[in-house]
């Protein structure tokens, strides 16, 4: 389970690396155009600047020329709109791109202290189970059959899929001798019971005949 586990940690470290590189080429590659398009924009300025400038000379000169002139100032005020503009959205998707790692940046972070925590947590489940398996095998002797830990020899053969044959216990000699002793002396047991019945009866204890007691009895007195 630690082997996959730190195969996983080091596939999601690859993955965000990959993810890392490509945001910040697409941060460099967006500095890059917006470096481009400052300095395009201020060549623009400056030749509008020098346009302006020399405008009244060519207008001395000729209508034509300043017509001309007039066209060319436009184009280049519409040029370095446009560059504005692109400028602009730019500017708009390199602060974009930048939150988008920021919060890149976080769910890395959050994400590390998960797999951190879950990998203590099963260092801690492996070091709980070896001390376990320490404790139900400290001080258990290999003839002892009790306590944790210890397997019957059912659960072996279970355990390693042998088939378990019941055999079938014959009756034994000893068993039908004590079995035909043991039926004279209830038979025994059973007269006796039936003869003090009858001397605990009503009658004469002396003579054994009934209707008068020992007191009484004729054959006692005489």
């Amino acid at each position: 389970m630690a082997r996959n586990f730190n195969k996983f940690v080091k596939r999601m470290e690859k993955d965000r690396e990959a993810e890392y590189r490509s945001l910040v080429n697409k941060f460099t590659e967006l500095s890059h155009e917006n470096l481009q398009l400052l300095k395009d924009r201020a060549m623009l300025k400056a030749q509008v600047n020098i346009l302006e400038l020399e405008q009244p000379s060519i207008q001395s000169s000729s209508q034509s020329g300043s017509k001309e002139s007039d066209q060319e100032i436009q184009s280049l005020r519409k040029t370095v709109s446009d560059q504005e503009k692109n400028q602009k959205q730019s500017e708009v998707k390199f602060k974009q791109l930048n939150d988008l790692l920021v919060q890149e940046m976080d769910k890395s972070k959050l994400l590390e202290s998960q797999l951190t925590e879950n990998y203590k947590k099963l260092r801690m489940l492996n070091t709980s189970t070896s001390t376990l398996d320490h404790l139900l095998n400290l001080g258990q002797s290999s003839k002892a059959h009790w306590g944790l830990g210890y397997q019957s020899p059912a659960s072996k053969t279970v355990a390693t899929g042998e088939k378990i044959v019941f055999i079938k216990e014959a009756p034994s000699e000893k068993l039908e001798k004590n079995c035909v002793a043991a039926k004279p002396a209830s038979v025994n047991v059973r007269t006796e019971n039936k003869v003090v019945s009858k001397q605990r009866g009503n009658g004469c204890l002396f003579c054994g005949k009934r209707g008068h007691n020992v007191r009484f009895c004729y054959f006692r007195m005489h």
